[in-house]
């Protein structure tokens, strides 16, 4: 949610004033001395203005003790309840900040925004919004399996943007089989009825197996129990439906060996971890 992020913003703009500005992306972290030249830009000047605003008015409305530690509680927000109420966005071209409201009538919302209004004035703007972003993400997360088996896809990713839902897939079962325009517009239809409404819904497609997209390394170790191999700083583990391709020709997993060159295709999950991880749907075998 957006709002997470305004807190974070603001952490940033009391510990160095210039953290730049953050439309609805990632901030963006360029060197020191770019981001101090920043500091008189008007879009920070209005964030660094309006934050501290709207996050006393989220304790007061919206009120939760947070445990510091064992013996010490902050005057905090409760963030889950205000996100079955509203979310928010900046939009800093007009130097607005603007609620999506879900609730109009509660009165926690009308207090929240009366109180917003007078201290803000015009640079807050309340829209009724055409859905409830958390409510339409779980009706479809609970409707994935349905929709994997109906259109032999794999959900990597559902969840929602400020004025969208967004939904990452790849083809199952055949890898590398082209997910069509008409498939994509099928499956928003069939969410739709799902769901019980239109509602903005952006399908990216995870695509295989194109050599600009592969890893590549040499196979150091093979853990026949978890059916996965390590590269150079990464564990391939194979998807349910992976192949390896040898020659032109599909192989079995006991027949990779340490020290073969693998071109590898990840699923379009992957772990931070050390080393990394990640699920392929796809080897090659480029050298024995």
């Amino acid at each position: 949610m957006i709002f997470k992020k305004m807190i974070w913003v603001s952490m940033c703009i009391m510990i160095l004033t210039a953290c730049g500005d953050i439309p609805e992306q990632a901030v963006n972290s360029s060197t020191l001395k770019a981001q101090v030249k920043q500091v008189d830009d008007p879009i920070l000047d209005f964030q660094r203005e309006v934050i501290p605003v709207i996050e006393e008015a989220f304790k007061k409305h919206f009120p939760k003790k947070k445990n510091v530690s064992d013996a010490e509680t902050l005057d905090s927000h409760d963030d889950e309840a205000i996100e079955n109420f509203t979310d928010l966005y900046f939009d800093n071209d007009n130097l607005k900040v603007v609620f999506l409201v879900y609730k109009e009538d509660a009165k926690e919302m009308k207090s929240l925004r009366q109180e917003l209004e007078v201290k803000l004035g015009d640079k807050v703007i309340f829209k009724k919004a055409n859905f409830n972003n958390k409510d339409v993400v779980k009706k479809v997360r609970g409707y994935n399996e349905i929709l994997e088996k109906q259109y032999s896809i794999s959900v990597l990713e559902t969840g929602d943007g400020t004025l969208k839902i967004n939904m990452k897939i790849r083809s199952y079962g055949d890898v590398e089989r082209k997910i069509t325009p008409d498939e994509i517009d099928a499956i928003k239809k069939t969410l739709f009825e799902h769901v019980g409404q239109q509602f903005p819904l952006e399908i990216t497609v995870e695509e295989c197996c194109s050599k600009t997209d592969a890893m590549s390394g040499i196979i150091m170790e093979i853990d026949k129990v978890k059916k996965r191999i390590l590269i150079p700083g990464t564990w391939l583990s194979l998807t349910d439906d992976a192949i390896i391709v040898s020659d032109n020709k599909e192989i079995e997993f006991d027949q990779l060996k340490i020290g073969q060159e693998v071109l590898a295709w990840s699923s379009g999950v992957y772990l931070t971890s050390d080393p990394g991880q990640t699920g392929v749907v796809k080897i090659q075998i480029t050298q024995n």
